[in-house]
């Protein structure tokens, strides 16, 4: 018994997988991060202190809070190492990098006021498992560099090391939605659901933002049995996303709808969770992605390498 259980747990996070699709991942990833990461302003450490209310994580390792002057050089390493994990140049080093600062710089407002923020925690922990994964592997300056100074081109085989990382990241995508709504049904239980909460905030937010996209949040708002069941909907698919790491048939079900469940707050509420949306990529089948596109590039066609070889052969006769 023990031994087909532990066959079935090392099948989910241990399955032989491509490097092309974690190098994809990776890729992707950094890039759209880079794009729309807002580091917090180096203005934070002219905050009187007695708004200081340390995370345990700083409290326990007394992190600062550094001048001006240190922030900014430390946002432009925090940058420069996106960049380089991005590309896949010093692959470890600069994951490693961009997970520490990203940890502190990011973190850091957490410490003020007690504020709270929905959309950049998670970055932190999956630039964290790129960190301890071998990403580079593939689709990297580091291995176009590795095959250069190689005489001899070696195919890399499927390994588990490609699966679990990606299997970790859908693990805490699925964990943080839970997490939201298991904090409703306790803080509130059915009251959530049964209130005038989520008119409320419809009204509220239709009034207060002036960037809502459509207005049928009032209407909406008008309609208490409708509201119910978008609230009841919520609750279902939020609780029920961690399903989605056990079933082809669930994943295809909960995870799109938690995808336009986002995509209706953006529209309806103007809360536009940038972060949370990037990590919905995690939910690709990267493995066929990686075969597909390396079968794409063993397809080209043969004579390009021929001319190419000719043409160096002719350099070197010369």
């Amino acid at each position: 018994m023990a031994h087909t259980y532990w066959k079935i747990w090392a099948s989910i996070w241990f399955r032989a997988s491509c490097a092309d699709g974690m190098g994809l991942l990776r890729l992707l990833f950094y890039l759209f991060f880079f794009m729309v990461v807002h580091v917090p302003s180096s203005s934070w450490s002219e905050v009187d202190r007695v708004f200081w209310m340390p995370l345990p994580l700083f409290d326990v390792f007394s992190l600062p809070v550094f001048s001006s002057d240190i922030l900014e050089l430390l946002q432009t390493v925090f940058f420069i190492s996106l960049i380089l994990s991005c590309i896949g140049l010093a692959t470890r080093f600069s994951t490693i990098t961009a997970f520490i600062l990203g940890l502190y710089l990011l973190g850091l407002p957490y410490n003020f006021f007690g504020k709270t923020d929905h959309d950049s925690a998670i970055n932190v922990l999956f630039m964290g498992i790129f960190a301890f994964s071998r990403c580079g592997d593939a689709w990297s300056v580091d291995q176009l560099i590795k095959k250069y100074r190689s005489s001899t081109v070696s195919n890399r085989a499927d390994n588990g090391e490609y699966t679990w990382p990606v299997q970790l990241m859908r693990v805490t995508h699925s964990m943080v939605f839970f997490a939201a709504g298991y904090s409703k049904l306790h803080a509130s239980g059915l009251e959530w659901i049964f209130s005038n909460t989520l008119a409320n905030n419809f009204i509220l937010h239709h009034y207060i933002d002036d960037g809502i996209i459509l207005d049928w949040g009032l209407y909406i708002a008008q309609i208490q049995w409708l509201c119910w069941l978008i609230a009841a909907g919520t609750i279902i698919i939020e609780t029920g996303y961690p399903l989605a790491l056990f079933g082809r048939s669930l994943r295809i079900i909960l995870v799109p709808s938690l995808l336009f469940m986002q995509i209706g707050i953006w529209l309806l509420l103007d809360m536009f969770f940038v972060g949370i949306m990037i990590c919905f990529m995690v939910w690709l089948p990267w493995h066929h992605i990686g075969r597909w596109m390396d079968g794409l590039y063993k397809r080209l066609p043969p004579h390009r390498y021929n001319q190419t070889t000719t043409h160096i052969q002719a350099s070197t006769n010369y």
